[in-house]
Parts: structure tokens; C-alpha cells; sequence
């Protein structure tokens, strides 16, 4: 024991034990900070990528069901053709129900194009909604790496 002392208290340690822990306990901090900064914009860039693939999900649903939309006018219009078609070619034609199947029609195409009108403008919604995004996600970014080059 004596002797196992006696070489701890040699000159082979010349720095002390505590100025070796600061040392330590600085390296130790430097290197959380940095991945702090790692962290920060894997997070930044997770809920971006979330946020857009919850948006394109959204307007692949809009566009499906204004597809549909237009299909079963569509249908409704072909319906009342040839109804009207059928009604023409037996040679009795009622007045009044060649006049409602007209009415019909009329109604049919102007919701028809009254649907292309809101899909038109739900896109256009839809594209101002990412220019949006693009910008604050180029400003987080470029907030997040303190790079003043970046423009949103």
C-alpha cells in the first residue's frame, strides 16, 4: 500500500485531478450544445416535411372529390340527353317535361362549370397555402443556421 502511494504521488501526474475534470466537463458541454443545434433542425425539418405531406394529402382529397363531383354531373347531363332524346324520338313530346328536362339541363352545366370555377379556385388557394410554407420553412431554416443568405 505504501508503495502503491508513493508512485500515485510521483511526477507522472503533473496536472492535478480537478483542473482535468473542468477540461472534461467543458468538452462535455461544447459537445451538447452541438447536438442540441443537430437536434433543433432535425425537428425544424420533420415538422415541415409532416405539415406538407398532411397538405398534399388534403388536396389530393379535394381534387378526388371535385373529380367526382364533375363525373356525376356529367352523368346527370348524359341521363337527361337522352331521356330527352328518348321522349323526341317516339314522337310524343310533352311541353312541360321537354321544358323541366331543359330547366335541368341548364342547372347541370352551370353547376358543372360552376364546380370547375371552385376547383380552380381551390387551387389557386392551394398553391398561395405552399408559397406560405415555403417561406416560413426557408425563414426557420435560415433562422436555424444563422444563414442571413438564405431568402424566403
Amino acid at each position: 500500500m505504501q508503495m502503491a502511494r508513493s508512485q500515485f504521488n510521483s511526477s507522472t501526474v503533473s496536472v492535478p485531478f480537478w483542473k482535468n475534470s473542468v477540461g472534461l466537463l467543458d468538452v462535455i458541454a461544447i459537445n451538447i450544445n452541438a447536438v442540441d443545434t443537430v437536434w433543433k433542425t432535425q425537428v425544424v425539418l420533420a415538422l415541415s416535411a409532416w405539415e406538407q405531406n398532411q397538405i398534399a394529402k388534403a388536396n389530393k382529397n379535394v381534387a378526388m372529390n371535385l373529380g367526382n363531383m364533375i363525373q356525376g354531373t356529367a352523368d346527370m347531363i348524359g341521363q337527361t340527353i337522352e331521356a330527352t332524346a328518348d321522349v323526341q324520338n317516339t314522337g310524343v313530346v310533352d311541353i312541360v317535361a321537354l321544358q323541366a328536362a331543359n330547366d335541368k339541363m341548364i342547372e347541370n352545366v352551370q353547376k358543372y362549370f360552376k364546380a370547375q370555377e371552385d376547383g380552380i379556385a381551390i387551387r389557386e388557394e392551394s398553391a398561395k397555402k405552399i408559397d406560405q410554407m415555403r417561406t416560413q420553412f426557408v425563414t426557420a431554416v435560415a433562422q436555424a443556421t444563422g444563414d442571413k443568405t438564405l431568402q424566403p
